[in-house]
């Protein structure tokens, strides 16, 4: 074989092995000078706006046409000579494997680029930057196994069989794992779609709390009473979810009975009464109040205001505030709150005696 590879290689002229080692020579040199010429035009944008992007493309311009420049002048150099079938399958061979590896890195280096874009967005929570890294990796894992099967199918090789396996694989593991890709994709769909966060609390189905923590499979809240509940991502997309803490304010309609003997001109004062107490308290708005009804042992008024926030102390202490304020100021007019009442009015009737005679 050795015996062969030179034979073929002793045909060669020196002019031509000359020639061809020129080439490598020059092509090389250019590359080198085109190298420190965009280096040196890169510093000049250093701290720039534009630097981050200029550096991306320089980086993606020397990891990926530059090994394909040098190929070019390899090919090129190696065009005028006569060489072994063997090397030039090698040398095809390096190409395919250079071509796709390249390639690969160009479009990986995209896709990270694209992740660090949408790393440094604002509002990107730390759940959604890991979410993101896992979403890209997986990308990345895909662009290279697609790469490997198309270099290997344009050096010869016959891939059916193998995607065939893949595919037959990939089904079983996909029903395997059905559940696990499920909550996975929940995940990602939490992710882009933001129906919470974590800080926030929310009600699904009987169960509430505080998100603490959203997983790749599941998502964990802290209850109001202190344990923690794991509830897998699948279960928290396809469930309705109540999330207060995207809550701008609470809207509180509440009831209050008062006795029969109160006054027309009594009446009529109410409504502005609870009005001014309602407005004199801080973090509401007041909307409405009304003489609504004649109850079975009560005059029924009901008040309507709004708290304007989403916490459910606030709310609390404004309303504490507000029956507190209630109170007091119905002793001081002598207004009374009813409450369950009978009156039993006996009727008294003289009996009379009659005397028949």
């Amino acid at each position: 074989m050795w015996n062969d590879i030179v034979q073929v290689l002793s045909t060669n002229s020196f002019n031509s092995y000359l020639s061809a080692l020129l080439i490598l020579i020059v092509g090389s040199f250019i590359i080198t000078l085109i190298n420190r010429f965009l280096k040196k035009r890169l510093l000049k944008y250093e701290g720039s706006p534009r630097y981050d992007f200029l550096s991306f493309l320089y980086s993606i311009f020397k990891t990926t046409f530059f090994p394909l420049i040098y190929l070019g002048i390899l090919i090129t150099a190696v065009s005028s000579l006569k060489i072994p079938e063997m090397l030039q399958t090698i040398i095809d061979y390096s190409g395919i494997i250079l071509l796709t590896i390249t390639s690969i890195r160009f479009i990986n280096s995209i896709i990270d680029y694209w992740l660090k874009t949408l790393q440094t967005k604002k509002g990107k929570t730390v759940s959604q930057i890991q979410g993101l890294k896992g979403l890209f990796g997986i990308m990345k894992i895909t662009v290279w196994i697609l790469g490997i099967l198309i270099a290997a199918q344009n050096m010869g090789y016959d891939v059916s069989t193998a995607v065939a396996g893949f595919g037959i694989t990939g089904i079983a593991v996909v029903f395997a794992a059905q559940s696990i890709l499920g909550d996975l994709f929940s995940y990602f769909s939490i992710l882009f779609d933001k129906p919470f966060e974590a800080g926030d609390f929310v009600i699904i189905g009987d169960m509430m709390g505080t998100i603490e923590h959203i997983g790749f499979k599941t998502t964990r809240l802290t209850s109001l009473t202190g344990e923690q509940l794991i509830i897998s991502n699948g279960d928290m997309t396809s469930s309705r979810l109540k999330n207060y803490k995207r809550m701008k304010r609470r809207r509180i309609v509440f009831t209050i009975g008062l006795v029969y003997s109160l006054t027309h001109d009594q009446l009529k004062t109410i409504p502005s009464i609870f009005e001014n107490i309602v407005m004199n308290t801080e973090n509401v708005t007041f909307d409405r109040a009304h003489f609504v009804d004649f109850g079975p042992y009560s005059l029924n008024f009901e008040v309507v205001y709004y708290v304007n926030s989403s916490d459910y102390l606030v709310y609390m202490n404004a309303h504490q505030a507000i029956n507190l304020e209630i109170k007091k100021i119905f002793d001081e007019k002598g207004i009374g709150f009813a409450f369950p009442t009978q009156t039993i009015q006996a009727i008294l009737e003289s009996n009379r005696e009659i005397s028949v005679q």
